[in-house]
């Protein structure tokens, strides 16, 4: 059938392929079947038929099958909640899926015209888009940005004739378009302000009255959010480990296992005996357990100790701040989790993964690596003869101070509790 009047929206995820490349099958599933699901419930609130998705492309039209003359209005506020459902998505999955999952960004494209829909005969057929209309379409998705919304010179004019052509703002070069040449494009944002709301707007900061906070900034918020999340998560299961592999080794060495337990005899076994009771009742008291107050508490000293490090980083720094340590430490727990898949479980414990204390002492250090950064390099302050210079022995400064400032945080009283978990003894301590 040919529609003579719809608009089709073409989304894609920029940054998937290489998201993709460091995860597994199951977790792409998860962010795709998350997202598409929010998705489709935007659809069937606004009358917005999903034609297909495939891979990270998601696409869908409006005035059709059933003809509507506001389609172009419905496909560009569909499109914004595409796009919202997008950061609060990936930011909901930071924890499960990593905390690079909040770059992911949705690119979205539409195009106002004529379109012939229908289904082709044969194996696993489907409903289907023809015409010009949807490869016009996709030129404007794949020549957007990350974060916007581009939508063809006709769904403006399609916007204009239903009043809304203030959503709209013509993009400031013409965009070469593969198999079209040079189009004028705009960018399209069913938020932003008519006239009026910018002169309400005006008025109120005149008066004083501000602090309303913007939509970027509460992306931003969300976002650090996620990777503290992140961190606490990974960091507080580490402790758990931890705490389980220390029972676990202090009943073998006092030979709480069957075969220890058959060998011993008269008085020493009455005395392991008793040691174990005491061990036994320790460990299942303070067993930890996520539902537990146990562990409620200590995710709530290492989400507190996790914000403090933040506050310690310089976001202003590209390389040097706490979504940039967040990646490395994320890197780190991939490539350990590649190295123990690839192994297998024959050579299991000759994994660095066995090790939950030295797993541990390395992402912590990760977390803290680039703390209290000037921005300087090495290099620069021995130039400048900085105070740090002579206390460090000139090498490794900026690595060093980041390490003590760390170090001393976790060392304060209030986070007494996390030092606990790390290390029993003086032993274990050196050796984190």
């Amino acid at each position: 059938d040919l529609y003579p009047d719809a608009t089709v929206m073409f989304a894609d995820i920029a940054g998937f392929t290489a998201w993709c490349s460091v995860r597994e099958p199951a977790q792409v599933f998860v962010l795709l079947e998350t997202l598409y699901g929010a998705f489709d419930q935007h659809a069937r609130a606004r009358g917005v038929f999903k034609v297909e998705t495939i891979g990270d492309s998601y696409v869908a039209v409006a005035g059709l099958p059933d003809p509507r003359p506001d389609h172009a209005l419905v496909m560009a506020r569909f499109a914004r909640e595409c796009l919202d459902s997008m950061s609060l998505v990936c930011n909901h999955l930071v924890v499960e899926l990593g905390p690079d999952t909040a770059d992911l960004a949705l690119r979205v494209g539409l195009h106002t015209g004529a379109v012939t829909a229908g289904v082709l005969r044969g194996q696993k057929a489907r409903f289907q888009l023809f015409g010009d209309t949807v490869n016009t379409t996709a030129r404007m998705e794949s020549n957007g940005l990350p974060g916007r919304i581009q939508a063809s010179e006709a769904t403006f004019k399609a916007l204009g004739k239903l009043g809304k052509g203030h959503w709209a703002r013509k993009r400031d070069e013409l965009v070469q378009a593969k198999g079209k040449g040079k189009m004028q494009t705009y960018w399209v944002d069913p938020k932003m302000s008519d006239a009026s709301t910018i002169e309400s707007a005006s008025s109120l900061e005149s008066e004083g009255i501000s602090g309303v906070p913007h939509i970027e900034d509460w992306r931003m918020a969300a976002k650090m959010e996620g990777l503290v999340a992140w961190n606490v998560d990974v960091l507080s299961r580490l402790l758990h480990r931890i705490a389980q592999s220390r029972v676990t080794s202090r009943r073998a060495s006092l030979g709480l296992n069957k075969q220890a337990s058959a060998s011993t005899v008269g008085e020493d076994k009455a005395i392991l005996f008793e040691r174990s009771q005491e061990i036994d009742f320790v460990a299942s008291k303070k067993k930890f357990d996520e539902s537990s107050q146990l562990g409620e508490e200590l995710r709530a000293q290492m989400r507190e100790f996790v914000l403090e490090i933040s506050d310690l980083y310089n976001e202003a720094l590209p390389y040097h701040n706490f979504e940039r340590a967040s990646h490395v430490a994320l890197s780190l727990k991939t490539m350990i989790n590649s190295a123990e898949k690839a192994v297998g479980t024959k050579s299991k414990d000759e994994l660095f993964s066995s090790d939950p204390l030295a797993e541990f002492g390395c992402l912590f250090a990760m977390l803290i690596h680039g703390v209290d950064h000037s921005g300087a390099s090495n290099a620069e302050l021995v130039k400048e003869k900085n105070e740090k210079v002579s206390l460090f022995h000139g090498r490794c400064i900026n690595e060093q101070h980041a390490f003590n400032v760390g170090m001393e945080l976790l060392m304060s009283e209030k986070y007494r509790y996390i030092r606990t978990m790390i290390a029993a003894t003086k032993q274990e301590w050196a050796r984190f």
